[in-house]
């Protein structure tokens, strides 16, 4: 049975203070790993997790819901999406965040170099070999 009452669900001006470099260092961080192939969220957000817990004056803090505890690692977390598509885009290689739309878009683009062009060509085909 839970006994204490919910009060706010957004976080206060001191928390968004208190977190300001931590959301900063952490979307600096995730770009940076998601960039590498292979490099995701898990590992962004643990590697951000460590880096607050060590610049922190109070560290003990850490595990009990210290405001930069959390927004540095979930910023680090979402951070990766977006980069992880620069390997993919340059060098053909879907990262850990692209793996699933980039293999798609791995596809996509051979497909185009080759000189095919899925989506026309797809639509062009006659019904009865799509549907089988």
């Amino acid at each position: 049975m839970v006994t204490n009452k919910i009060g706010r669900l957004s976080p206060m001006m001191r928390d968004w203070a208190a977190s300001r470099g931590a959301i900063l260092r952490g979307l600096i961080l995730g770009f940076v790993i998601g960039v590498l192939p292979g490099g995701g969220g898990v590992m962004s957000s643990l590697a951000s997790y460590a880096l607050e817990k060590r610049r922190s004056l109070y560290p003990e803090r850490f595990g009990k819901g210290a405001a930069e505890g959390i927004a540095g690692p979930e910023t680090a977390n979402n951070a990766p999406s977006a980069s992880a598509f620069a390997p993919l885009l340059t060098l053909g290689i879907p990262s850990d965040r692209a793996s699933p739309a980039g293999a798609v878009l791995r596809a996509a683009r051979s497909a185009d170099v080759r000189g095919n062009h899925p989506a026309v060509g797809f639509c062009r085909l006659p019904i009865s070999s799509i549907v089988a």
